[in-house]
């Protein structure tokens, strides 16, 4: 590297020498070309160029010998979406100046601050001389509906939320009990109305039979004729019969307690996972109908005469017949506990989870009266606890709970319901070490809620794991060449039908070009024994274009879904 200087510089010298010799001839008159003035004064700029060139070759040479290899450190910029109340009111109007943020105990600075009011029936502003229409990207609502009848109420709320909420530019995805259904962008689909309320129908007619199915199976198990005389004395009474009756209806509740009336927290997981990618203003509608639910009536007569039969036997000398009595003290507590339904549910992670993905959540409540009667049983609203956990998520996200059959009443109601929040951004003083976070708000007890784990990708760890213990179905393989669009399909559930093991799968694919205007939508139900799938389509159809080609799964057996993207540039 010094000879290549030295050379440079030894050029450079040589230039000069030859330069002054030329000056030299021309002042003698030796030259008929311009004169000295002129010339020396072009010779000088030409010899500054180059001391100039050579100069510059000279420190790139010597940086190249001497700068060392830095190692490029990428800036983590964290968004920490914020919400603030005061006695259930939400906050707004503070400033950037009033809060904290906190990594592992280290104060951070807040390089962003941003304040949001938002609010599902606010107008679209428009900007840059377009129309709303034109300037929104639209917003993303997620309706979730837990339902066992599709009453006229029901039909009222969803009529009024197309009419009066739901705006053209608007992308909605459907969760009616265990199926889906995704509107990208709903002017794109004038039947979205429709689609949506024959999901509901039919979905709410089968979950309604199913339930219905299952509480008289209960029914006649339990056998409470039987029961009722015996505690009458009006059969042999025993407390062996006693205590199993009593075993035989709590397992029975805690089954279905398990299928009709679980909040379960790996659904939020999966739901927050999709969410998290979506970058636009989200609103969650949760529609859930309140079912009654037979009860032993352990109440009136029947309570009165299990308490005598079980103070008698805890009264006997005999230590077996006071141990029963225990085991029937408890057995009658832990059913009491039991329809406590929501008790375990973890509504702290839950709520962590609207924190991170930033979504307001609002939740309605309905009754629903079925011509399902015994005097056997008496039939209660048993969800209190499931109520109390989506009270407490929905307002802990911005949003409401309202218990009310009145659906369009209640949407016009939440409608003018403010959301606010901040967001408050800062880089982590060590990017590579994810820490918790803690954000104070100065001054006055407020009540601060946000994900204090929001670096952290520990939504996909727990996926995985899950995933690890029972998997999901998946697309791999995705690709388009040659004007083909290939894929496969694994990880799908088997299960036994018409005697043979077998996977169902519901395929669908969509081509959209970069207006979104679609170009193709088919749906196939497939049936294979396969534990892999691999599907070919011909799409040489197509022009010269960018699209959209997206490939949604339904597993039937299982019923998870999986959707995969690509953007190919057809030519």
């Amino acid at each position: 590297m010094d000879e290549q200087i030295k050379e440079a510089i030894a050029k450079l010298k040589e230039y000069f020498r030859e330069r002054k010799d030329s000056a030299l001839c021309r002042e003698n008159g030796q030259s008929g070309e311009p004169g000295p003035t002129r010339r020396s004064t072009m010779n000088f700029k030409n010899a500054s160029l180059l001391l100039l060139f050579c100069l510059a070759i000279c420190a790139a040479l010597a940086g190249q010998a001497e700068a060392p290899i830095k190692e490029v450190v990428s800036v983590v910029n964290v968004e920490v979406p914020v919400r603030v109340f005061v006695n259930g009111q939400s906050v707004s109007g503070l400033g950037k100046e009033n809060f904290e943020i906190y990594e592992d105990g280290k104060a951070q600075q807040i390089n962003g601050f941003h304040f949001f009011h938002k609010k599902i029936n606010a107008e679209p502003e428009a900007s840059d001389g377009l129309s709303p229409a034109q300037n929104s990207v639209g917003r993303y609502f997620v309706l979730i509906f837990r339902i066992y009848a599709c009453n006229e109420e029901l039909e009222k709320g969803l009529s009024y939320l197309f009419d009066s909420i739901l705006r053209p530019e608007d992308q909605v995805f459907i969760m009616a009990n265990n199926r889906t259904l995704m509107f990208e962008r709903l002017e794109a689909d004038p039947g979205a109305h429709e689609k949506i309320l024959e999901l509901l129908r039919s979905e709410s007619q089968n979950a309604h039979n199913q339930m219905l199915n299952y509480v008289r199976s209960i029914e006649q198990s339990l056998d409470m004729t039987k029961f009722r005389m015996t505690i009458s004395g009006r059969a042999d009474i025993s407390p062996e019969y006693i205590a199993n009756f009593l075993v035989f209806y709590l397992r029975a509740w805690q089954e279905f307690k398990l299928h009709y009336l679980s909040l379960e927290i790996d659904k939020f997981y999966y739901f927050s996972k999709h969410l998290e990618k979506v970058k636009k203003e989200k609103w969650v509608l949760n529609f859930y109908q309140l079912e009654k639910f037979p009860q032993i009536a352990f109440s009136g007569e029947i309570e009165m005469q299990l308490r005598t039969y079980s103070t008698s036997l805890a009264a006997s000398e005999n230590q077996t017949l006071t141990a029963q009595s225990r085991i029937i003290e408890r057995l009658l507590q832990a059913i009491g506990r039991e329809m406590k339904v929501a008790e375990n549910f973890p509504a702290e992670a839950a709520r962590k989870l609207f924190y991170k993905v930033n979504a307001t959540l609002h939740s309605f409540f309905m009754r629903v009266f079925h011509d399902v009667d015994s005097s056997e049983t008496q039939f209660r609203y048993v969800a209190s606890d499931i109520e109390n956990s989506l009270r407490s998520l929905s307002e802990a996200s911005g949003g409401t709970l309202t218990v009310s059959n009145k659906i369009d009443t209640a949407l016009a109601s939440v409608s003018e319901k403010s959301a606010d929040y901040y967001v408050l951004t800062y880089e982590p003083a060590t990017p590579k070490k994810i820490g918790k976070i803690q954000v104070r708000v100065k001054g006055n007890q407020y009540d601060v809620l946000y994900d204090n784990n929001i670096r952290a990708d520990y939504i996909s760890e727990y996926l995985k794991i899950k995933e690890a213990e029972n998997p999901s179905v998946k697309i791999t393989e995705l690709s388009f060449q040659g004007g083909e669009l290939s894929f496969a399909i694994v990880d799908f559930s088997l299960a036994q039908i018409k005697g043979e093991t077998a996977g169902m799968l519901a395929v669908r694919i969509r081509v959209k070009n970069a207006d979104g205007q679609s170009f193709f939508d088919q749906n196939k139900n497939l049936q294979t024994d396969k534990k892999r799938i691999s599907l070919t389509l011909d799409l040489n159809f197509l022009a010269a274009a960018k699209y959209d080609l997206i490939v949604d799964v339904l597993d039937q057996v299982s019923g998870k879904t999986c959707t995969e993207i690509i953007q190919p540039q057809v030519n």
